[in-house]
């Protein structure tokens, strides 16, 4: 069935706190846009006359109209309404972020898939239609999920996928790939240091006040949105959360969350609340937050602590948190209800 849905998965949402352990004459310039399906928002501490917020939010939108698989006529759009017929030659940009995706989709047991588009259309997960498909239903679509039906050809910058009815979803990645590209623009036009804040997707760079760590909280994954369990003090650095408590349904009170497994076709069941990844890339931080969510929590810390330069936060059902050794001493616990796992 066909479903109207959101353009990308929305994370659960971090929130850049703005106390400092000195003061700042920064002052902070800040405009928020509706793209993705989310709010974004961008703060910057110098005065730049011949910038434009526009100029960094038309970066958003580009991006969205080429990599929305609900936009008609889109690069995702037309890839997946030629599935199983012919190659589509598409931009540099969508080329790289699905190029990406299938690299991330490659790591062992990585529960991260771009063709997993036909399980998001069925489960609706977000939308007005969501609700738990028949199982013959998902039997049915499982056959067309996987990157190895992703053909891509590097000199002709084109894709295809090789079975009818597969669907690219990008909405675990592109939101990373567009605060990346955002900072771009923003260091090209002489900014050295800001927030980019794509629907909780934070990407921070540069020091507002010298010497001194921004600090970000935590989202409690328990309560309403601006409640957090604690803080992070980090250098200029990507921070983004996948949880199940951002979009869900409840259906016969079962609790059904929008990270979905492309081997059973269902949302992913662990023991996890969230888990959020603290690294310098956006795109990085945004595919990695559901590969490793779908690993579980030891098998998550555990490959965590494996990649250089990444760091993790992991807040499990029973209220525990447990961070990786690297940012052991930057993380403050501060909510009475949660306890430290490690």
């Amino acid at each position: 069935m066909k479903q109207i849905r959101l353009f990308t998965f929305i994370t659960g949402f971090i929130i850049l706190l703005t106390f400092f352990s000195c003061k700042s004459n920064s002052t902070p310039y800040s405009e928020t846009y509706f793209a993705m399906g989310t709010v974004c928002t961008i703060t910057l501490y110098e005065k730049n006359s011949n910038f434009d917020f526009q100029e960094a939010f038309a970066v958003i939108d580009k991006i969205e109209a080429k990599m929305s698989p609900v936009i008609s006529g889109s690069e995702l759009d037309t890839i997946n309404s030629n599935a199983g017929i012919e190659a589509v030659r598409v931009s540099d940009e969508t080329f790289f972020v699905i190029k990406e995706g299938i690299r991330y989709a490659e790591i062992k047991n990585s529960g991260f898939d771009i063709s997993i588009g036909p399980l998001v259309n069925i489960w609706g997960i977000g939308t007005e239609n969501q609700g738990v498909p028949d199982d013959n239903e998902i039997r049915d679509l499982l056959p067309l999920i996987g990157s190895e039906y992703i053909v891509l050809d590097d000199n002709e910058k084109t894709v295809f996928l090789t079975k009818k009815r597969m669907s690219l979803d990008l909405g675990g990645i592109a939101k990373g790939y567009a605060a990346d590209e955002v900072k771009k623009i923003l260091i090209q036009r002489g900014f050295t240091k800001g927030i980019i804040n794509l629907g909780g997707n934070v990407l921070t760079f540069g020091e507002k006040v010298p010497g001194v760590k921004w600090k970000i909280g935590i989202q409690d994954p328990t309560d309403s949105r601006g409640n957090y369990i604690g803080t992070l003090a980090t250098e200029a650095s990507a921070v983004v959360t996948s949880g199940i408590y951002e979009r869900f349904f409840i259906e016969d009170g079962k609790r059904y969350h929008h990270i979905l497994d492309p081997d059973s076709g269902s949302p992913v069941e662990n023991n996890l609340l969230s888990i959020t990844i603290i690294t310098d890339s956006a795109i990085s931080a945004d595919a990695l937050s559901t590969v490793i969510f779908s690993e579980g929590l030891d098998k998550g810390i555990n490959f965590l602590e494996s990649l250089p330069e990444m760091e993790g936060i992991f807040i499990t059902k029973e209220k525990k948190v447990y961070v990786t050794n690297g940012i052991k001493e930057s993380f403050t616990l501060s909510s009475p209800g949660f306890t430290p796992g490690n």
